[in-house]
């Protein structure tokens, strides 16, 4: 073995070591079956908000644009993304549905911004309801048939009963969380 081939056997085992001690992140940004290869190529940085309760979670999807050539999906459109680790199974982290997206820069960066729920709608109609002689329960199982949304709501509160309840020009969102 020649010196030179010992120190890239040296070297290459360090690699291998140091590759086995460090994590690097990994992510997977598809629209349904279709792989976003040229934009998952260019992404600067993805970050997440998983947020609680009513708030839908987001990411964010800073792309580099400096050459202006970046296909970017319309809003409305649908991604997956999963992330974790490279050469481990990526871990699906949700839909989220396109809601903006920004310029900033220079450098010419792109930043997409994504709703786990599809807020821009139907959950921010102002409605005119009355509610009498109900249940919590059964108020928040109305409201989340409406979307075809499941309820979920703890036993402590499913029960409280409701004499008389106005949602005047009231999202159903706001009306859900006074």
């Amino acid at each position: 073995m020649t010196p030179t081939d010992a120190i890239t056997l040296k070297i290459n085992s360090y690699m291998d070591t140091l590759n086995d001690a460090v994590k690097v992140p990994d992510f997977s940004i598809t629209t349904g079956e279709d792989e976003l290869n040229d934009l998952n190529r260019r992404v600067m940085s993805v970050s997440m908000t998983d947020n609680r309760g009513f708030e839908a979670d987001q990411v964010v999807i800073s792309v580099d644009d400096t050459d202006g050539e970046v296909q970017l999906p319309k809003r409305g459109t649908k991604l997956a993304v999963s992330m974790g680790w490279k050469g481990e199974a990526l871990i699906y982290k949700g839909l989220y549905i396109v809601d903006e997206i920004s310029h900033k820069g220079p450098p010419d960066r792109l930043d997409i911004t994504a709703s786990s729920a599809d807020f821009r709608a139907e959950f921010n109609v102002k409605r005119e309801v009355s509610w009498h002689d109900v249940t919590v329960g059964r108020v928040v199982s109305a409201i989340a048939h409406r979307y075809g949304l499941k309820a979920q709501i703890s036993e402590m509160l499913m029960d409280i009963e409701i004499d008389h309840a106005d949602q005047t020009q009231e999202s159903d969102m706001s009306f859900l969380t006074r």
